[in-house]
């Protein structure tokens, strides 16, 4: 597996995304700054606009990973043609939290200068869209952070941004999704068959986690002996590689390519 990685600060989150907490911190500024700051904030935009332009970028995709009570998450990268990041996509479906929404991560020289959060939000009995953009520093700090609701998410692009409290949308969950690390680990947890057609499943150890099941086209000396021994093999690092494809149909799956047990 190729591992996805560049440098970004951890440390300070003010909050996750895909929420409605904010930090209660409140700083004074001054016209000078405010002015800088709006200057700043359009290059940004610029930039943001210029980045979602690009029809060339390559592309690579997470494992898509799901849970049994129905969530989903699945991570996009898109890179330049010299292999830098430039956004990063995570879509996600939270049945616990009864939200869904999607994260993008803008990425610059290896750092995040700006995240734009669109998510469903309730109030009661009644469900609205937010959308919320962030924009960071040079040191992945949080600069300004702007939010707008509505009621279908259709109409978000016609109301104005508006000035809220920071918030830090943490992109620790992506990268792990796309380094197959942490709350993504692929862990051998069995196989499954479905109509005639075998899969390898994978996920980390333990209940209520996010396991991913990968199409079988042959079996391999590593899927032979993992078959053979099943039961004792469960919770075994796997090390794989895969690739995305869609049907006639339209169904999208994953297949596997290449799999090792790391020792």
């Amino acid at each position: 597996m190729n591992k996805i990685i560049f440098l970004f600060s951890i440390l300070a989150l003010t909050v996750s995304c895909g929420g409605s907490n904010d930090s209660n911190n409140e700083t004074v500024t001054t016209p000078e700054q405010i002015s800088k700051q709006e200057k700043q904030e359009t290059e940004i935009e610029k930039r943001i606009a210029d980045t979602d332009l690009q029809d060339k970028l390559d592309v690579m995709n997470s494992l898509y990973f799901t849970k049994e009570d129905g969530s989903s998450l699945e991570v996009k990268d898109f890179l330049d043609k010299s292999g830098n990041i430039l956004k990063v996509e995570e879509k996600y479906v939270d049945k616990e939290k009864d939200s869904y929404g999607t994260n993008l991560f803008y990425i610059r020289n290896g750092k995040k200068y700006a995240s734009k959060e669109r998510f469903e939000e309730k109030d009661g009995k009644n469900a609205f869209f937010v959308e919320r953009v962030t924009f960071y520093d040079d040191k992945e700090q949080v600069a300004t952070t702007k939010i707008r609701k509505a009621d279908f998410e259709e109409n978000l692009d016609a109301v104005p941004l508006e000035i809220t409290k920071s918030v830090d949308c943490s992109i620790k969950r992506a990268m792990d999704a796309l380094n197959q690390e942490g709350d993504f680990e692929t862990r051998f947890q069995g196989f499954v068959n479905s109509n005639n057609t075998n899969y390898i499943v994978v996920g980390p150890s333990g209940s209520d986690q996010y396991n991913s099941a990968l199409m079988l086209q042959y079996n391999s000396t590593t899927t032979n002996n993992l078959m053979r021994n099943q039961e004792a093999s469960i919770g075994k690092k796997l090390d794989l590689e895969f690739q995305k494809m869609v049907d006639d149909n339209g169904f999208e799956f994953q297949v596997l390519l290449t799999l090792k047990v790391v020792k």
